[in-house]
């Protein structure tokens, strides 16, 4: 995150702290409009993974969100890396297995 991005985030923040109550979630994952991370999640591919684990919930492999989505596992895998990491996808690791599920925080987009 480079330090525009940390005090576009900052600014935000202290937006939202100064909204009246209920005019944002209590939680929620937000993205600047334009910035690098918003279009590095907002392929189609990657929307369509993540309606699909809204649609049909938590899976339990990359394996089978891939072979369900007609994808291969690598591709799957790197969308999955980059949605994880934005907190738009939960990963859960259980002993060797890792559940996989679409955040039920509310998006953001300003």
């Amino acid at each position: 995150m480079t330090k525009t991005d940390m005090r576009r985030a900052a600014d935000f923040i202290r937006k939202v702290a100064k909204a009246p109550a209920g005019a944002y979630p209590d939680s929620f994952i937000a993205f600047e409009w334009g910035s690098p991370l918003l279009l590095q999640i907002m392929s189609g591919e990657k929307s369509r993974l993540i309606e699909y684990l809204k649609e049909h919930g938590p899976v339990e492999s990359v394996t089978t969100l891939s072979q369900a989505l007609g994808r291969s596992r690598e591709a799957v895998s790197r969308d999955l890396h980059v949605l994880v990491k934005t907190g738009v996808i939960l990963a859960e690791q259980h002993g060797k297995t890792k559940t996989l599920s679409a955040s039920e925080r509310p998006i953001l987009i300003r």
